[in-house]
C-alpha cells in the first residue's frame, strides 16, 4: 500500500505515474491505487457529488481522506484482500453529502483502491464519472469525467 496519507488531497504524489484508463495494464497484485485532483468553486452552493463507477473486483473510494463509499469488499479489508468475483464487471452510482465528506473550496482529491477478484487479473476502473450536484441535488453545474483523462497511479505497485 502506498505509504502516509494517500487519499488526502495534500498528499504529494509526484512520484505516481500519470495514466489514461486504457494504459493500466493487468495486475499481479490484489490492490491498485489511484488518485485524481479536481477543482471545486463555490462549495456552498454545491450539496452533492453524484458519482457513477463500473470496475471488477471491489472498490473502496475516498475523498479527500474521508471514506465515502465501498463495494463488494469486506468491511475488515487491506491491500491483500481479494474483491468479490463479478467478472462481468459492475457499475454503482452513489452520491456524497459534500458538507459532511471533507470537500473544500479549491484542490480535492477523489482516490480509488481497486481490488481484483482472485480470479482475474483485471482490477482497473472501466469508468469513474463524478457530477456535484447544485443545491437540493438538482441539476448538475459541471461534470468531472475520469475516464478518458488521466489519473495518478502509484509507480511500482503493479
Amino acid at each position: 500500500a502506498p505509504t502516509g496519507r494517500w487519499t488526502s488531497y495534500n498528499y504529494d504524489d509526484s512520484l505516481w505515474r500519470e495514466v489514461l484508463p486504457r494504459q493500466l495494464p493487468s495486475l499481479q497484485m490484489i490492490t491498485l491505487y489511484l488518485r485524481r485532483s479536481f477543482h471545486l468553486s463555490r462549495l456552498s452552493e454545491l450539496s452533492v457529488l453524484n458519482v457513477r463507477m463500473c470496475y471488477v473486483g471491489g472498490a473502496v473510494v475516498y475523498l479527500n481522506g474521508v471514506t465515502v463509499a465501498r463495494f463488494l469488499l469486506d468491511s475488515h479489508f487491506d491491500a491483500s484482500t481479494p474483491g468479490e468475483s463479478n467478472a462481468n464487471g459492475r457499475c454503482s452510482v452513489f452520491h456524497v453529502v459534500l458538507a459532511t465528506s471533507g470537500a473544500r473550496d479549491g484542490a480535492n482529491t477523489l482516490a480509488v483502491e481497486m481490488h481484483r477478484p482472485e480470479t482475474t487479473s483485471l482490477a482497473s476502473p472501466r469508468q469513474l464519472f463524478m457530477r456535484p450536484g447544485l443545491r437540493f441535488c438538482g441539476m448538475a453545474e459541471e461534470t468531472y469525467v475520469f475516464s478518458p483523462p488521466s489519473c495518478k497511479m502509484i509507480q511500482g505497485r503493479l
